[in-house]
């Protein structure tokens, strides 16, 4: 029930993004979710649900403590525990550690899971995350296969407007930032 995007432009910076709608449990909440927790010219954004975003907003200087992908996904780990996160693969629900995390910075994106599995994204690829990905990335494969060429900040809003007329689990307002 989201959508969050990254995308790394080598020389020119990280372009994020992210919807604006978030669930908790099973309960789908209006639009209104800043799913962007930005330090030092470092974001991270969570797929998950409104009480993961809270965690991250209120442990920010503890997540962001350490430079690199390896210390945040090792700080989100600790954080799930502490606050009664299950781990098993089949449990559902608002203390899932079903969550997906997208961390960039000015020199990358990463994409990992809420067990701290971490996949690099390799540069100039974007790369989304929750139900509405599939739109978003068809939208911009679609987008670079035409030859069309567009800012990297309006290729996000686009993949964001796509997901968001396909799914809907996505909605606006979005929140879209270069970190450079």
């Amino acid at each position: 029930m989201t959508i969050i995007i990254g995308l790394h432009l080598p020389g020119k910076g990280t372009w994020i993004g992210a919807d604006s709608r978030t669930l908790c449990g099973t309960s789908i909440f209006p639009p209104s979710a800043q799913k962007i927790t930005s330090w030092k010219s470092r974001a991270l954004m969570s797929s998950g649900d409104g009480y993961m975003l809270t965690l991250i907003k209120r442990h920010k200087r503890t997540i962001f403590a350490r430079a690199g992908a390896d210390a945040v996904s090792l700080a989100l780990v600790k954080i799930q525990k502490e606050n009664d996160f299950d781990h098993r693969q089949n449990n559902v629900g608002s203390r899932s550690w079903g969550q997906h995390f997208i961390y960039a910075t000015p020199a990358g994106v990463w994409d990992f899971d809420g067990c701290g599995s971490l996949l690099p994204v390799p540069p100039g690829h974007m790369w989304a995350l929750g139900s509405g990905s599939d739109y978003a990335l068809g939208c911009d494969h679609g987008l670079m296969a035409s030859g069309v060429k567009m800012a990297p900040g309006a290729r996000i809003e686009l993949a964001l407007n796509a997901a968001c007329a396909f799914d809907v689990g996505c909605a606006p307002p979005f929140q879209i930032e270069h970190l450079k």
